[in-house]
């Protein structure tokens, strides 16, 4: 999200990013094995999903006009 919606600049990212590979690095060490998933949903079930969420009272504070970009 930082890297995508801009509010951090490269200094900042940049080091999170080696913090997360440095963790992983240690997870690795300990025999923990990381499985990373990339869920890819058409725009169609966004829209769904985000209109079941704008109904839900106890949700609908998640939704943003940066959403449906």
């Amino acid at each position: 999200m930082v890297r995508v919606h801009g509010p951090a600049g490269k200094s900042v990212w940049s080091k999170r990013y080696d913090r997360i590979r440095d963790f992983e690095k240690l997870l690795v060490q300990a025999d923990t094995r990381i499985v990373k998933f990339y869920l890819h949903i058409s725009p169609d079930e966004q829209l769904a999903r985000f209109k079941q969420r704008l109904e839900d009272p106890h949700r609908n504070w998640k939704i943003q006009e940066s959403d449906y970009i």
